[in-house]
């Protein structure tokens, strides 16, 4: 169940955030979950990724890219309504985005 080990490691990840005050030892609790999220991607653990890039996106909420990728990641899990939604708010922070209008206009 490789989805599953994506969802337990976003867990573990949040539960770190969580306990530390360390400004350090935060920053790599996020990249963590960021890069976590790209390697659930790359395996085609689409529902892994979603539940590493909701975490991201919880602790760093104005990355408009982790909002895209998270879009991708709903997308391609077949959750068009919770993608479309990541794409609007891509927009809400960056409304020039071209690849979130091209995801909205369905192009």
């Amino acid at each position: 169940m490789p989805g599953r080990n994506w969802t337990d490691a976003a867990g573990v990840l949040a539960k770190g955030l969580t306990a530390t005050t360390d400004p350090a030892a935060r920053s790599q609790l996020v990249a963590a979950l960021r890069d976590g999220g790209a390697q659930a991607v790359s395996s085609g653990s689409y529902q892994g990724a979603v539940s590493l890039f909701r975490e991201y996106v919880r602790a760093a909420p104005t990355d408009v890219n982790v909002y895209l990728e998270l879009g991708k990641a709903y997308w391609n899990s077949g959750q068009r309504a919770d993608a479309l939604a990541q794409f609007r708010r891509a927009l809400e922070l960056a409304p020039q985005n071209e690849e979130a209008q091209r995801f909205l206009l369905g192009r």
